[in-house]
């Protein structure tokens, strides 16, 4: 998800699968339309299911009255023992606890393997009945033309940056997001 439009589209994909809960009598279809897995613990995958998590609470009762909203089910898969794992220890800490506030259920290192339209299946024993899975995973940093960051580059070609977010030695650059690693 790069653009305004994709984000647009993931929303309408959203309401759709509610508009189709809705509209079944088939229990297993309703929860699978229900149920969101998003792969991958960084930025992107942790905004996305924060937005979901609000989405939850706060739309889908007053816009879909009839419909069992609370069985909605939002998990996390980030393959690592933690999320955001580019920034520190506490604010990944942080934003997992924030999250779990929310309802969100994240499965800390567990791989996913296979997605065949309706499962998803995992290196463990766990595995997701879904119709809508995000893979917001293993997004590689590029490098930046005229920096030398061969000495600067760490997990997942990303920039090592300090707690303020500035590249190591390099205080008068700012990186964030999936280009920087703590």
């Amino acid at each position: 998800m790069k653009t305004i439009p994709q984000s647009l589209n993931l929303r309408s994909l959203i309401e759709e699968n509610f508009e189709q809960a809705l509209l079944t009598d088939d229990y297993h279809a309703r929860d699978a339309l229900m149920n969101f897995v998003i792969v991958g613990g960084g930025s992107t995958g942790v905004e996305l299911v924060g937005a979901l998590a609000d989405i939850k609470k706060g739309i889908l009762p007053k816009d879909y009255p009839d419909l069992d909203t609370r069985r909605a089910t939002i998990n996390l898969i980030p393959s690592g023992d933690r999320i955001l794992d580019a920034m520190s220890e506490v604010a990944s800490r942080k934003a997992e606890n924030f999250l779990e506030k929310l309802s969100v259920q994240v499965w800390k290192n567990v791989q996913v393997t296979s997605y065949d339209g309706k499962t998803v299946t995992t290196n463990s024993d766990l595995s997701f009945t879904s119709v809508t899975v995000v893979w917001a995973a293993v997004v590689m940093g590029a490098t930046i033309k005229g920096l030398d960051a061969k000495d600067l580059l760490a997990c997942g070609n990303r920039l090592q940056v300090n707690e303020y977010n500035q590249v190591l030695d390099h205080p008068e650059i700012l990186a964030i997001g999936d280009i920087a690693c703590m």
